[in-house]
């Protein structure tokens, strides 16, 4: 029987006894001492306090058994919210590390390479569409190795000469479809340099930079079509 059963049946029972006392107290009220009549009533309020006082005790313990319950939970929780910071942590340290050391590299390859013979566009260099249309219709043909393919470039000499954005642009149209690593190695030139005047390009619609790691430039219809 569960508690809301034991309380219905206690509150009939209550009112049975109340009845039941009711009428006892009018049959004994002829017969029994005003004394005696007393002493009966105060075993019957007696008995059903008992009673109530026994339900709430054991209201109140299981309340307690929840409570204490709740607070084990929630010390498991804060005990993993603390665990999971510190793994945070480490691993937040762990990636300013990499990065300290990432640029660290980047300097000392940058102090390490050797000056560029010759004069380069700057690769910050964006042209204008007009400069574009004009530098596409130009018929200039960029030297490549023998054995160039449209998805990439094997065994080949970096050129002697410096090339330009022009030279990067009449690359592009010929092979149609070249990684950026391959570029780089065609044109001499870093990759993040090829890779800003690619992005201008894709802005304009000439071509697209498809990867994430391993970058290929692909050139539109806009570029080939251009003569």
């Amino acid at each position: 029987m569960d508690l809301n059963e034991e309380l219905a049946h206690e509150r009939a029972r209550r009112i049975k006894v109340e009845e039941e006392l009711g009428e006892w107290h009018r049959n004994l009220a002829k017969t029994l001492s005003p004394e005696q009549l007393a002493a009966a009533i105060e075993k019957q309020q007696l008995e059903a306090l008992t009673f109530h006082l026994y339900m709430q005790r054991r209201i109140t313990s299981e309340l307690e058994a929840k409570y204490m319950e709740r607070e084990k939970e929630l010390a498991l929780v804060v005990e993993n919210v603390k665990s999971l910071e510190k793994r945070l942590g480490e691993k937040d340290r762990e990636i300013e590390k990499l990065r300290n050391e990432s640029e660290k590299l980047q300097k000392s390859a940058k102090a390490a390479e050797p000056p560029l013979k010759g004069q380069r566009f700057n690769a910050s260099w964006i042209p204008s569409d007009e400069e574009l249309d004009n530098i596409l219709s130009a018929k200039q043909q960029v030297p490549t190795p023998e054995k160039a393919q449209a998805g990439g470039v094997t065994a080949q000499k970096a050129p002697k000469e410096p090339k330009s954005f022009k030279d990067f642009i009449q690359l592009v149209r010929r092979m149609e479809r070249i990684k950026l690593y391959d570029a780089a190695l065609l044109m001499d030139m870093p990759q993040d340099d090829i890779i800003v005047w690619a992005r201008a390009l894709e802005r304009k619609g000439y071509l697209t930079v498809h990867g994430l790691r391993e970058k290929t430039l692909i050139a539109t219809d806009k570029m080939l079509k251009t003569r």
